[in-house]
């Protein structure tokens, strides 16, 4: 189950130091984990332009020191245009330092979508049908000619739509979608998950515990210090509609007699189309706590979830 996860680093850098970022990268190692997923615009909370960059140089500086011992994610700041994907995918190299993306996306499509909550104004008729596919001709040339030159290993996506999905593979060898999974968001499950089956592509899911809401350490009255409700991490998924299943989902995971943290994430690694869960660790106690000896989830356990989803599909 342990190959199942891959660490988010998303924090590291601002909230994370490096540090502890390196400790966490020897205790995952430790454990069987070796996958870690990064971004250019990483960290975040705040986003600022003068911290781009810093969780790809942080693990760059463990790869110096120790050697490529991990295998990496990163997506390339989005949305991009065709002649600058060289330059992005050069930038995320040298601060890695590695000759060879791992697995290297596009944050988010170049054209309007429905993630990031973006679903209740999603207008698919704004784009224009002929320049979006000469967008995923260009883009496809460039990706191809990279992995050729042996500087990209695995070409994924990250927050596509279906229709996105086969429009790549119609170009590219794409290996995995990274996309927004679980409990309380399971858009996945729909045409995305029929396009990535016939296809032969994996999911990275990204944020399994939607962003701390499925750990039980929020109420809606209440937020721990320094947590990430509190400088406005959670953004619209923090709304009058989550609670209830939240709620919901907390008494089956007592009635499991395990905790909510580990019952979200053991419900996500069930799904038969999974890489990997990114499951985002700040310090090195969270990732002993949070996906060390999951338990695998009973029947009974799934059939109740399966309950309270039917209730309550999509609070955000």
């Amino acid at each position: 189950m342990q190959n199942k996860f891959c660490i988010g680093t998303m924090l590291w850098g601002t909230h994370t130091s490096a540090d502890e970022a390196h400790k966490i990268i020897a205790t995952a190692l430790d454990n069987d984990i070796d996958f870690f997923d990064t971004a250019q615009i990483y960290p975040t909370f705040p986003y600022k332009k003068h911290t781009y960059g810093l969780s790809e140089n942080i693990i760059g500086d463990w790869i110096r020191s120790n050697g490529k011992l991990i295998k990496v994610s990163t997506k390339l700041m989005s949305p991009i245009r065709p002649n600058v994907i060289e330059y992005a995918v050069d930038l995320s190299l040298q601060r890695l330092g590695v000759d060879c993306l791992d697995y290297c996306h596009l944050h988010w499509p170049n054209r309007e979508h429905y993630h990031f909550r973006n679903i209740w104004n999603y207008n698919p008729t704004s784009a224009d049908t002929n320049q979006t596919l000469d967008y995923f001709d260009e883009c496809s040339q460039v990706l191809n000619n990279l992995v050729q030159q042996g500087k990209i290993d695995k070409v994924c996506m990250s927050n596509e739509t279906a229709w996105g999905i086969t429009q790549w593979t119609q170009r590219v060898k794409l290996h995995c979608v990274q996309q927004e999974y679980s409990l309380l968001h399971r858009l996945f499950e729909l045409d995305v998950a029929e396009a990535c089956h016939h296809n032969n592509i994996k999911l990275l899911a990204w944020s399994p515990l939607a962003g701390g809401l499925l750990t039980g350490k929020y109420t809606k009255d209440y937020s721990p210090t320094n947590s990430r409700r509190t400088y406005g991490g959670l953004g619209p998924r923090d709304n009058n509609n989550v609670w209830a299943p939240i709620e919901q989902y907390a008494i089956i995971a007592d009635e499991a007699n395990i905790s909510f943290t580990q019952m979200s994430i053991a419900w996500v690694l069930r799904n038969p189309q999974l890489e990997a869960a990114i499951i985002g660790v700040t310090d090195t106690q969270q990732l002993l706590d949070n996906i060390i000896d999951l338990p695998i989830l009973e029947q009974k356990t799934v059939d109740k979830i399966q309950q309270v989803y039917k209730q309550y599909p999509l609070p955000f």
